[in-house]
């Protein structure tokens, strides 16, 4: 439902078409009917169609692109509790320094959810980059974070798969082997990453062992997830890891461009799923092309910004300046650098965009390189915006009509 409403408040915000504010307004209110007193958002529901008190934090996260969606959009929407506080709620869940929090330091992710420690790849990825863009987390931390999912210090095993090839099913009626893939093949294999690792026991795949019993064996290693992976892609590219982000996108690729695509991503490689005794399979996947993959990578490739809602309007002004200068033309490979006046005195970090895309952040000296070669086309305008943030949480939010620069009055929002 998060992903819905944000993609919903999306299309309102920037078509300017508020006809259907009233339907997500009521999606809205779904939201905030399923939040707990302590701020987490339950996660769906148990088989007799009551709601679960369990909660996701994968589910926080989605839910936040919503909340902030609507505080953008329906800002006064008519209920006993409004979304702005209804989203810093949810957001106190997700900084490591709240009192309350899913964060587990020693361990640099999150944890499943709400007194669920399993070690899930989505809480080592998206949840990262939830709190990364909301500046809970220093870069640093955030590439701890993501060193977490390629390699765990405490295990031998990880997330990272490599050499997994898309396996096909060579007798049709055979359904022993859980594997229905009669269409899909590709030619070598990919690398990607899996749901769980091995540090989740309850995560285990099973598997028939030769007395015919289904027992747990750790998660195998012989397939990719591709929306998983596209996850961390995304990691990859706020954490401006350029050529790690490139990689593993040529990899998604592959699974785009296997025989019998129609130009979806396949979403695993090989079928895991319950059949028969195999009641108990605690995850489940199938070779086939799947919405949620196949988005993730149109989002990543054409607006990456867009999987997270922008800061709320400003409200103070402040004068901003680019490179000094009123006219400046953009430059590949060329550093750009913000000046502020006044200084905040508690600067925190910029979050840079490009044509609405985010190209980086920098905690140091205002500026971003704006890279790769070729990025810019040749004597043509393009937007250059920026969010500056202090390391209290409030921000200076301003934008630059194009990359022909004037120093202009922008103002500081309240966090995000």
């Amino acid at each position: 439902m998060g992903w819905l409403v944000w993609g919903m408040c999306y299309y309102a915000l920037v078509s300017g078409d508020n006809s259907y504010n009233t339907m997500i307004n009521a999606a809205g209110k779904w939201l905030l009917d399923r939040q707990r007193p302590d701020g987490l958002l339950m996660g769906g529901f148990n088989d007799d169609g009551s709601v679960t008190n369990w909660c996701s934090t994968e589910h926080q996260c989605s839910a936040l692109q919503a909340l902030q969606g609507l505080v953008l959009l329906i800002p006064n929407n008519g209920y006993s509790k409004s979304y702005a506080s209804a989203a810093n709620d949810v957001k106190s869940w997700l900084n490591p320094n709240s009192a309350l929090h899913l964060f587990i330091n020693g361990q640099n992710r999150y944890k499943q959810g709400y007194n669920d420690d399993k070690w899930a790849l989505d809480c080592t990825t998206w949840a990262t980059s939830t709190a990364y863009r909301l500046g809970f987390i220093t870069k640093t931390k955030a590439n701890e974070c993501r060193e977490k999912a390629k390699k765990l210090n405490i295990s031998t095993n990880s997330f990272l798969v490599q050499g997994a090839g898309v396996v096909k099913n060579t007798n049709p009626n055979n359904k022993t082997n859980n594997n229905f893939n009669n269409g899909y093949e590709l030619t070598g294999t990919v690398n990607g990453f899996k749901p769980y690792c091995d540090n989740s026991p309850d995560y285990y795949h099973y598997k028939e062992d030769t007395t015919n019993n289904w027992v747990p064996v750790p998660v195998p290693n012989d397939f990719v997830w591709s929306e998983g992976t596209l996850g961390y892609i995304h990691l990859c590219m706020l954490l401006n890891e350029d050529q790690e982000a490139e990689d593993f996108m040529d990899e998604i690729i592959k699974l785009q461009n296997c025989t019998g695509s129609t130009g979806g991503v396949i979403y695993f490689t090989k079928t895991y799923a319950g059949v028969g005794q195999n009641e108990n399979e605690p995850w489940q996947g199938h070779v086939w092309e799947a919405v949620c993959s196949s988005a993730w990578l149109y989002l990543l490739i054409n607006n990456p910004g867009v999987l997270f809602p922008p800061p709320p309007p400003p409200t103070n002004t402040i004068t901003v300046n680019i490179n000094g200068a009123d006219n400046v033309y953009a430059k590949n490979n060329e550093k750009y650098t913000a000046t502020l006046t006044p200084t905040p005195s508690n600067f925190g970090y910029i979050d840079w965009y490009l044509d609405d895309v985010y190209i980086g952040r920098d905690e140091t000296n205002f500026g971003i390189t704006i890279k790769p070669s070729g990025i810019l086309t040749t004597y043509t305008e393009h937007l250059l915006a920026a969010n500056v943030y202090t390391n209290t949480g409030d921000g200076i939010n301003f934008g630059v009509k194009n990359i022909k620069i004037h120093a202009t009055s922008h103002t500081i929002i309240p966090p995000i």
